[in-house]
């Protein structure tokens, strides 16, 4: 059963499932390296399984959709505590220099339902930890996503038949106007 902080037990040790399956009975399976947690035949999360005890693993992803909903918990979410420096750098100027500095904050948090973290750390790194937003890490991963787009190899084998206008006039047969 998924505890209300978005959390499952095994083998005394937590895992972080999406927000949305707290209170619900999910399946979890137990590998060698990894632990799947599923809903019916749907893998909803999965972590790199941990065979000390008393470890906690937290996915951001699973989190943003409660922090979205009480902005202000970034300030002090273990979630947000474990993320790389750079973010404790932006969440400490951001807070410390407006009162509601968290709200641009979760906005920069926010951006990992669009984005890969990679893409977003990379953005920072460019950017700079002092001086970044939300919407300047978004302007500079526009800029430098690939404007090419690949089509799908049974689509390029895909032919459509020419047509015969002709075929529309026998439409039109027989109807009184």
């Amino acid at each position: 059963v998924v505890n209300k902080l978005c959390l499952v037990t095994f083998d005394r040790n937590r895992y972080s499932v999406p927000a949305h399956y707290v209170g619900k009975t999910l399946l979890l399976r137990a590998y060698a390296e990894r632990v799947e947690i599923l809903e019916r035949d749907k893998v909803v999360a999965t972590h790199t399984r941990r065979h000390e005890r008393g470890q906690t693993m937290l996915e951001l992803e699973h989190y943003l959709p409660v922090l979205a909903y009480k902005p202000h918990a970034v300030t002090h979410a273990a979630v947000v505590r474990q993320l790389p420096e750079v973010y404790q750098q932006i969440r400490r100027r951001i807070t410390q220099t407006r009162p509601d500095g968290y709200k641009d904050f979760l906005s920069i948090l926010l951006l990992h339902q669009s984005y890969s973290a990679n893409d977003i750390l990379n953005a920072i790194e460019s950017i700079g930890p002092e001086y970044v937003t939300a919407e300047q890490i978004r302007a500079h991963i526009e800029r430098h996503i690939p404007t090419t787009s690949t089509v799908p190899d049974e689509l390029l084998q895909y032919r459509l038949k020419k047509q015969n206008p002709g075929k529309y006039d026998l439409l039109a047969t027989g109807v009184v106007h």
